[in-house]
């Protein structure tokens, strides 16, 4: 039981890690970000159960498709402002979350469930240290990441935007940029979700999972990359 409350505490922790990116380093409020995480979990459930695709080939096109989801609603999302963008999104998990609980091929509201996992993963503690192990690895990725020009740089958009303007950059290309990115650690955390719970449920959509995120940044405080760490 401890094994389980631990794996769930970081998967969450990189979640809120992925919001972040978002919310801490480039000012941006996605009120549903957690659609990005429950199509990490929904894409490797559908090629495990819909295509009979191998687990690790389907983690690796779920990663791909969730980042390719996001670079179209990232687009939608960012046609105008950021308070249209907390908005809009919020809308999108709506909507997903909705459909989702409705439509059959997604399993409607029980999801999608199957015990994939191979019989040496099936032992909690292996599971435990697989799942623990990753946060861990892609953890230290993320910092690094957050080190680099190109967060220096969001971070600017969040703190004088019009300035970077005058300065000939992008700064709506670079926003989508930084979206991307932050869906694509989402997907992972929803990857992981997806091991530890042998299937993908549309309570992951919803945007009380994206509020989970934001209290996870609040708590654990905005300031710092260890935020979503404390918070979570």
């Amino acid at each position: 039981a401890r094994s389980m409350l631990i794996t769930a505490m970081a998967i969450n922790i990189l979640f809120g890690m992925s919001f972040s990116l978002l919310f801490a380093y480039t000012g941006m409020t996605s009120m549903g970000h957690a659609v990005y995480y429950g199509m990490g979990s929904y894409f490797m459930m559908i090629c495990i159960i819909k295509l009979g695709i191998h687990p690790v080939a389907s983690a690796l096109i779920s990663l791909a498709a969730t980042s390719l989801l996001a670079v179209f609603l990232g687009t939608v999302c960012l046609k105008n402002g950021m308070l249209a963008f907390s908005f809009i999104s919020m809308g999108i998990a709506n909507t997903m979350t909705a459909l989702f609980n409705k439509w059959s091929f997604v399993g409607t509201d029980v999801g999608l469930q199957m015990n994939f996992l191979p019989e040496w993963l099936m032992d909690y503690r292996v599971k435990y240290y697989v799942i623990v192990g990753t946060v861990a690895i892609v953890g230290t990725i993320f910092y690094l990441f957050t080190k680099s020009p190109f967060v220096m740089i969001a971070k600017g958009i969040r703190e004088n935007e019009e300035r970077l303007k005058f300065l000939g950059l992008n700064t709506k290309s670079q926003r989508l940029k930084i979206f991307v990115v932050s869906a694509f650690f989402a997907s992972i955390a929803g990857v992981l979700y997806c091991v530890r719970s042998t299937g993908a449920y549309p309570a992951q959509l919803t945007n009380e999972s994206s509020i989970l995120a934001i209290m996870m940044c609040m708590v654990g405080g905005t300031e710092t990359f260890w935020g979503p760490i404390l918070g979570g």
